[in-house]
């Protein structure tokens, strides 16, 4: 076990732990947000699913339910089936944002596409699992929520495989625990990156099993 403060230039398109796990493939694991006396079976906040592919990726992909209606402190699941439409392989990196703020601040996944990169083969279809939490903590005025995915290709030499234990990114593997975390906007993106993503240096303390 051990403790070690790290700086890290990214972007973003929520700023958020999963964000971070999302874009540099980590498994992030967040303390418990809540306990189960804080849950209040009646309240139900609407949840919206979102989908979209940049950049001319030829992948289709689409959530079973696009709304659900969730508890907050209960974790809900939801299934996205993809569909490579070209005759060759395709690599994507997944992103993902929570929107309105109040709702990415109380947002916690344990299963997700999105804490890897992806590959499909040519005319291949799959599904994968996101398995989510909305903390109680979330104002009540906050709903509906809307959960965006985006698609971005990737070069297959960009490609980051999932981590030797064979960990695809469907189960929580928590090796790394954010201890803390503060964020401070840069003034210019990375030489090299999408324009249309926002930048942040986050400063955080982890700790991981080795």
């Amino acid at each position: 076990m051990s403790l070690r403060p790290l700086n890290i230039f990214m972007g973003c398109a929520v700023v958020g732990l999963f964000a971070l796990a999302g874009y540099i493939g980590w498994r992030v694991a967040e303390p418990p947000a809540h306990e189960t006396a804080d849950i209040d079976e009646q309240r139900q906040v609407q949840v919206v699913f979102q989908s979209h592919v940049r950049g001319g990726l030829p992948v289709r992909f689409a959530p079973d339910e696009r709304v659900q209606l969730v508890t907050p402190g209960i974790e809900h699941r939801n299934t996205y089936t993809f569909e490579n439409l070209s005759d060759k392989p395709v690599f994507f990196t997944p992103m993902h944002s929570v929107s309105p703020p109040d709702a990415a601040r109380h947002y916690s996944m344990s299963v997700c596409f999105c804490f890897y990169d992806q590959t499909m083969p040519a005319r291949s279809r799959a599904t994968f699992t996101v398995a989510y939490t909305l903390n109680p903590a979330l104002n009540h005025r906050t709903n509906p929520v809307h959960i965006n995915y985006n698609l971005v290709g990737i070069d297959p030499e960009q490609f980051r495989r999932s981590p030797p234990n064979g960990d695809d990114g469907h189960g929580l593997d928590s090796e790394i625990q954010v201890i803390s975390m503060h964020i401070e906007p840069l003034s210019s993106p990375v030489e090299g990156y999408h324009d249309d993503i926002a930048w942040a240096e986050l400063h955080f303390e982890t700790k991981g099993v080795h």
